[in-house]
């Protein structure tokens, strides 16, 4: 955002208690873990203290299903719009509809 020369705080929209990073925003972030948990995707993945977005999807591809792996970038995508939705519109994203529309989306 701030590239674009859009002035937006540094912490996590949802949590506003860390550094908006993707990796915190789509694994770590409180929301996020919930709207996992919701979907009943299981990611009890560990992570080393380095590692990056791109890190996490790679361990994902290793240990999940084919299905519970495109669940899972429906589930980031849902988790995006509802960021998203929160800058742009003010409007706060119920966990349990993001799961929703993200199974939804998949099934389609």
């Amino acid at each position: 955002m701030v590239t674009k020369g859009i002035v937006v705080d540094n912490l996590c929209l949802f949590c506003s208690s860390f550094s908006e990073l993707m990796l915190h925003v789509f694994t770590v972030c409180p929301f996020a873990r919930a709207v996992y948990d919701a979907s009943q995707l299981n990611l009890g993945l560990r992570l080393p203290a380095n590692a990056s977005l791109c890190d996490w999807l790679s361990l994902c591809v290793d240990q999940v299903s084919s299905s519970q792996f495109a669940l899972l970038l429906m589930i980031i995508h849902g988790i995006w719009r509802a960021k998203n939705a929160l800058l742009w519109e003010n409007k706060v994203a119920n966990l349990a509809l993001v799961s929703y529309l993200s199974k939804l989306q998949l099934s389609e």
